[in-house]
């Protein structure tokens, strides 16, 4: 290859390079490196003007330096302080996802906090009272005004990987509200901002009044993203057998939209610029329904990207395409480099211009429909090898059904994509919507059914560690020995690449038995949740609200629980388990405390998920005073409640279990949310208190403490007011919060112990 030709097809890979090495220069860095990323641009600028392979260098550090600035900037968002503010907002989403939902979820757009703009979206969260239900009008598009505390994203304190800061960053969200206090109407119209989630409502409404709930939803949700009233169990169907990317709007069904739009703007024999054009008004249009939902933006550019090489006559290279529009998105919003959608988008094309043609030249037969089949096939191991670093990461599995089910339902879904597009433009016709929509529904609901057959009898995958550096050098080298970019010839090294990198993959992802015991007690704001590894057992004491918090660290180990045990029925405590379900983490025991479910406050969310927990065959006990739990090297033993004593009605907190943990000598008190009324049941001397209700003033009296005589304190809470008022209470005992100190490891010797925090002190 001549120099001229070898520079130019290297040079765009590298600049993506580039954009990337900026990005993560920059992640844990503050302001402070702006000047030297300023320096850095400004020389490259002057270097650009170099020949040969200075401009190359030259352009990559220039690209380099921007990806440091692009991502100073969109990592230090202007926010304001923590505290409580009038909020007016458009509502993006629908609020609540089912009728058993005890709180409410939804992101706001066009945020005003006290009549000042806010330079970003914000995710809006809160709890409801028992009984109360939200107003009818409260429907994505309607513009809302309360008064509700702003709150501003942690970064990554626990282990486990999970970093909610730049996860809500990578979707353009910056900042969380949380209640809903004199909840109205807010006197300002929505206007155009509002219009696209409006009618993204009205349509999934629609299509599920003519195609019925289920059929519906699932519609909806392959056609708009709109996933909120997907039926569980077809989620799970789905992604036990590896097609959740069916469920979410992606470049798979851009595609197919604009291979029906551009079959129908060739009818019209349009000049190809005019026909252009609409496709990418069309295509735009598309992606603000879709609430200009990522994957969809980077879909529609590429295809309008390829469309721009052909009206100027240009050869367009897949590979220069993807690395362009990588790098415009990454520079538009540098944390899309970290989310999965990111990640699983841009390995499952790799594996496609890469692979793919190595693969598919490797068998020929002279029937057709064998080419065809294998033909298929290959193209679904490339994707599956081009996703196994991030599935590794993010969902910590690989789906070996994948590979089969994938030829199934890409060709069914193909034609009832189309069909789904047909029943959106025909429903404003009264009777054709009907008859098309008892067909597709009918169609649809069938579909469904196959699919959750076959989970039942393929849905099996392979639990895996999240991975490490070696499992990524593993998979460049097995990716490399795979693919078109060496010559047919170099057979054997090939193979040695292949086989290297595979083996590599497999090492990276063994690990030695556990046989050292500790309790992480883990940051998730003012919910609780902890987990207990001694040797090889696993036992976890409430989850946590949140999903990712617990079920990430698990993912991440490739654990199994031996035993969950809730302390009480709150959300706060149980909501975590959703983390597991959808994580496919197996329980075997769920202990809860007497009469949990007779309490007045249960929360009927925390309930709905053990249900589900009970259905994945968890085995449910029940515990009370003088229970004793065995562990590899110690036991738990129950302090409170007392069998007898809970009566129907009573409040949660006052009968949550207390526990005490005797681990190698050392003594874990554990006392969940047990208020100043029965703490004193629970007081025995320990070498460690874990406060009680997230430091409330209304548990851990001084005679508590006096009582329990601890060395150390440990909090799980999410305020510093709570973290000040405790320590305040404690006096020179030390207190480690999660507030401050993110999550908090003991590590338990023979007679002593070691307190460690993610985050320093």
């Amino acid at each position: 290859m001549p120099d001229a030709k070898r520079t130019s097809a290297i040079l765009l890979p590298l600049m993506t390079l580039g954009v990337m090495l900026g990005i993560l220069l920059a992640r844990e860095a503050d302001m402070t490196l702006l000047p030297l990323a300023l320096a850095a641009l400004l020389c490259s600028l002057a270097s650009a003007l170099l020949p040969g392979r200075g401009r190359i260098a030259a352009l990559t550090v220039l690209c380099c330096a921007l990806g440091v600035l692009t991502t100073l900037y969109a990592g230090h968002p202007d926010l304001p302080p923590e505290g409580e503010y009038i909020v007016s907002g458009i509502v993006t989403e629908a609020p609540l996802a089912d009728e058993n939902a005890a709180s409410l979820r939804t992101c706001l757009d066009d945020v005003t906090l006290n009549g000042r703009p806010l330079q970003g979206d914000a995710l809006w969260t809160s709890y409801l009272d028992a009984g109360e239900t939200l107003p009818d009008w409260l429907i994505p598009g309607e513009r809302v005004c309360f008064t509700a505390r702003v709150y501003h994203f942690t970064g990554e304190c626990n282990p486990g990987g999970y970093d909610s800061r730049e996860s809500w960053l990578a979707s353009g969200v910056i900042l969380g509200i949380y209640g809903h206090d004199h909840l109205q109407r807010d006197h300002e119209p929505a206007g155009l901002r509002g219009l696209a989630p409006r009618l993204r409502h009205v349509i999934t409404t629609g299509l599920m009044q003519v195609m019925d709930d289920e059929a519906g939803a699932f519609a909806a949700a392959t056609l708009l993203g709109e996933k909120t009233y997907l039926w569980e169990e077809d989620y799970v169907a789905f992604r036990r057998l590896g097609l959740l990317h069916i469920m979410s709007v992606s470049g798979y069904h851009v595609g197919i939209l604009a291979v029906v739009l551009l079959k129908l703007l060739r009818r019209l024999e349009l000049p190809r610029g005019l026909s252009a054009a609409l496709l990418g008004l069309l295509l735009t249009l598309y992606a603000l329904l879709a609430g200009t939902a990522t994957p969809v933006i980077r879909a529609g550019l590429l295809l309008m990207l390829h469309e721009a090489g052909h009206l100027r006559h240009r050869q367009t290279v897949s590979a220069h395409l993807l690395c362009l529009t990588a790098m415009l998105q990454l520079l538009a919003n540098p944390y899309q480099l970290f989310s999965a959608s990111f990640q699983l988008t841009y390995g499952a094309m790799l594996g496609l211009l890469l692979v793919y043609p190595r693969l598919a030249k490797a068998y020929y037969s002279l029937k057709p429909w064998k080419n065809t089949f294998w033909r298929g096939f290959s193209a679904s191991l490339a994707v599956q090898l081009g996703l196994l670093p991030a599935q590794m990461h993010f969902f910590g599995c690989v789906t070996p059904s994948s590979l089969l089910t994938n030829l199934f339902i890409i060709p069914v879904m193909t034609l009832l994509m189309g069909s789904y597009w047909v029943m959106l433009l025909l429903l404003p016709v009264p009777a054709v919507r009907e008859a098309l929509g008892f067909v597709l529904g009918r169609t649809t609901e069938g579909l469904l059914s196959i699919i959750r057959l076959l989970s039942e009898a393929l849905g099996g995958y392979l639990r895996t560690p999240a991975g490490n550096a070696l499992t990524l050098a593993g998979w460049v080298l097995l990716m490399a020995g795979l693919s078109v970019l060496l010559r047919p010839e170099r057979r054997r090294l090939r193979c040695l690449l292949s086989t290297v990198g595979a083996a590599l993959m497999v090492l990276s992802l063994l690990r030695l038995p556990h046989t050292s015991t500790c309790y992480i007690q883990f940051s998730d704001g003012e919910a609780d949740g902890a987990i207990l590894r001694d040797r090889g057992a696993v036992i976890l004491i409430d989850t946590g609200e949140y999903a990712h918090t617990v079920a990430g660290y698990l993912r991440q180990e490739a654990l199994s629980v031996d035993m969950l045990i809730l302390t009480h029925l709150h959300i706060d405590h149980a909501g975590g388990i959703r983390g597991l379900l959808d994580a496919g983490i197996p329980v075997e025991v769920c202990a809860l405390p007497e009469g949990a479910y007779s309490a007045a406050d249960a929360d009927p969310e925390a309930i709905v998920l053990l249900e589900e927990l009970s259905s994945t065959g968890t085995r449910f006990i029940t515990l009370s005073r003088g229970d004793v739990i065995h562990t590899p090297t110690g036991q738990l033993t129950v302090l409170w409640p007392q069998a007898g004593t809970v009566r129907p009605g009573e409040d949660a907190n006052g009968h949550s279990l207390a526990l005490r943990a005797d681990i190698q000598g050392t003594t874990l008190l554990l006392t969940a949310d047990v208020t100043s009324a029965y703490e004193m049941y629970a007081a025995i001397p320990a070498d460690v208190l874990k406060a009680a209700h997230h430091g409330s003033t209304e548990s851990t009296s001084p005679e508590f403490l006096d009582a329990v005589s601890p060395q150390v304190i440990l909090l799980s809470c999410g305020e510093e007011s709570r973290e000040k008022s405790l320590a305040t209470r404690a006096g020179d005992i030390p207190v480690y919060s999660t507030h401050s100190s993110g999550a908090i490891t003991l590590r338990f010797t023979q007679d002593a112990f070691i307190v460690e925090t993610y985050l320093p002190r």
